[in-house]
């Protein structure tokens, strides 16, 4: 049967953000068994970052979902299923017991004159950005931190003129040596 956690269109009772993240071989292919998964059984997917993994024929796909962490933990369940997946578990994306670094990389062009560049530059130093390009009429910054640090730092230039935004989405490393699913993924390697 299936259950209401899946439905697109019914609320999540208390829905958050939650982070998947799997180990995928097998190139294209696998990648498109999981976003296929994903377009049939995820819920709101907000972001999906894709990069390469420790082994040189893995992928690391992060997946942000907006759900509840137990509709979270069955779409990382099903991702285990597929054949192409060695390793994949979900974790909350805030809370006071992270399970998870989450973090994000931005590029944000700014509009400035000459006179309020000073004023940008100040702003965007209190998060930890720098500039990486300036001209007469732009400057643009860099920022990699958790996502709410870049949210933050976007809400304090929205007042200067945001020109362009190009972010990353999240990644995502679960915290510490000891993994609950790190037996699983050891024994998925010694069964491949």
């Amino acid at each position: 049967m299936t259950r209401a956690i899946w439905s697109r269109e019914s609320p999540h009772a208390g829905s958050d953000e939650q982070v998947v993240v799997a180990l995928v071989r097998g190139g294209c292919f696998g990648l498109e068994r999981v976003i296929g998964l994903l377009r049939r059984r995820a819920p709101t997917v907000e972001t999906l970052n894709v990069t390469s993994g420790e082994e040189s024929d893995e992928s690391r796909v992060t997946i942000s979902l907006r759900c509840g962490h137990e509709a979270a933990e069955q779409v990382a369940e099903h991702i285990r299923k597929l054949v192409d997946v060695s390793w994949a578990a979900a974790f909350p994306a805030a809370g006071g017991d992270e399970a998870a670094l989450l973090r994000e990389f931005a590029l944000i062009r700014v509009a400035c004159t000459s006179t309020t560049r000073r004023e940008v530059v100040d702003a965007a130093q209190l998060f930890g950005a720098r500039a990486v390009d300036v001209t007469d009429d732009s400057i643009t910054l860099e920022i990699s931190g958790a996502p709410e640090t870049v949210e933050q730092l976007l809400r304090m230039l929205r007042p200067s003129g945001i020109v362009e935004v190009a972010r990353t989405g999240r990644v995502a490393m679960p915290r510490g040596a000891g993994m609950d699913d790190g037996l699983w993924r050891e024994e998925a390697h010694d069964q491949a």
